[in-house]
């Protein structure tokens, strides 16, 4: 079906070199390359959330019914966060998203399903830093451009940041090789949960606006 469509189009587009290559290579086509971004108004002008959050949580932002997404939460319940709460016994695990089975029980872990636009923003705000130990997926995740604009540090593999600008790696978010590099770069962050610079954050609301990348792709490529 995806060969189809990509065949037939007129005009299609990917969101990175990545896939720009991985396309090219399957069905023999040139995608235009059209970043991710997001309507930055929207998220910074985000009315003020009602809703109730523990002193101190790690976050993650995914439904539970997308496989990488699945892998990354089952990886920080079992193999991550039982390190973690040694160490600090009252941080916690916050997810959003839907589709996490309500029979999971874990003092550690607190379940938001799918969240309002606002209270989704009052989340990552609050958010000691996003956490995504994703070990394979496609594409610019969403979630973390969403988190870098709003000065959330994120926590990831090379897999979950994947196409992102890497211009402030130390400043916005770090990289974990495996689950034990990923497991001492959240307690660090735990330790020490130092601010992003606002210059980073400036950048990122730039880079990923969706309004001057639209205008950027309109006049270099027609």
């Amino acid at each position: 079906i995806e060969k189809k469509i990509f065949l037939s189009c007129d005009i299609s587009t990917v969101v990175s070199k990545n896939d720009y290559q991985r396309i090219t290579k399957l069905y023999n086509v040139k995608p235009y390359i059209l970043p991710n971004g997001l309507t930055i108004n929207s998220i910074l002008s985000s009315k003020k959330s009602d809703i109730k959050l523990p002193k101190k949580f790690i976050f993650f932002n995914g439904s539970y019914l997308y496989k990488p997404n699945m892998f990354a939460i089952d990886t920080l319940i079992e193999n991550i966060m039982p390190k973690i709460i040694k160490k600090f016994p009252n941080i916690k695990l916050v997810i959003s998203g839907g589709g996490l089975k309500k029979n999971i029980k874990k003092k550690y872990l607190i379940n938001l399903g799918i969240l309002k636009k606002k209270d989704l923003v009052n989340v990552i705000k609050k958010s000691i830093c996003l956490a995504v130990p994703l070990e394979y997926g496609f594409g610019t995740r969403v979630k973390i451009i969403e988190a870098l604009i709003l000065g959330c540090k994120v926590i990831s593999t090379k897999k979950g940041i994947e196409g992102i600008d890497m211009k402030y790696k130390n400043s916005s978010f770090k990289i974990a090789n495996n689950n034990i590099h990923f497991t001492k770069l959240l307690i660090n962050e735990l330790r020490n949960n130092n601010k992003v610079k606002k210059k980073s954050i400036n950048y990122y609301k730039n880079k990923y606006n969706m309004s001057l990348i639209v205008k950027k792709f309109y006049n270099e490529n027609f």
